[in-house]
């Protein structure tokens, strides 16, 4: 369907009704929250109703149908990069930001990769392992390590020794990652030779 990239649906039993719920995800862009400008709330209100007309068509009896907004789950991922001596940190950081999370502000060729936590790579119920980070920037040249200091969902990741170290972030049915913020998450050490 045109502007859906992804959708989830349960059916819920409401006495002799049943609730169809379904979660849609938007196609290149996020689920506009109560703080976002009118014309954001406008097009996701028009997507909501385009895609709820577009289920009413075909729904059954007795089945009543619900469109909702998908839950965003924020990370909290702090890692430590270590860089080999010969390469200039500048441009293996910038290569290594557009790998995870893009850039901010340029439009994507179609060409183009698309980045790791790009809004249309991560759908429902698609949990976080921390080997497609490292694996995703051991891509990137002139990166030596990858070390995990924090892993979790906002407000509930670890940080701490080696036996604290966690392997996968659970998102549910219902749930969306969330790439985390490249400058605030990101501690950078340069390796020596």
């Amino acid at each position: 369907m045109t502007g859906v990239a992804n959708a989830a649906a349960t059916i819920a039993h409401e006495g002799a009704q049943r609730v169809v719920r379904v979660a849609i995800d938007p196609k290149g862009w996020e689920v506009p929250d109560r703080a976002a400008s009118a014309v954001d709330r406008a097009m996701w209100a028009a997507l909501k109703q385009h895609v709820l007309e577009r289920l009413e068509a075909v729904r059954r009896i007795n089945h009543d149908v619900v469109v909702a907004a998908p839950i965003y789950i924020d990370l909290d991922i702090e890692l430590e990069l270590s860089i080999l001596s010969g390469y200039m940190q500048d441009v293996v950081l910038s290569q290594a930001q557009r790998k995870l999370v893009g850039v901010e502000g340029f439009q994507k060729r179609d060409s183009e990769e698309k980045a790791f936590f790009d809004a249309d790579s991560l759908t429902f119920g698609q949990s976080i392992y921390w080997s497609q980070i490292v694996a995703c920037l051991h891509s990137v040249p002139g990166v030596a390590s990858v070390k995990q200091r924090k892993f979790g969902r906002q407000g509930t990741s670890t940080s701490g020794s080696q036996s604290q170290l966690i392997d996968k972030i659970e998102i549910g049915p219902y749930e969306i990652a969330a790439g985390p913020n490249w400058n605030r998450n990101l501690v950078v050490k340069v390796e020596q030779p």
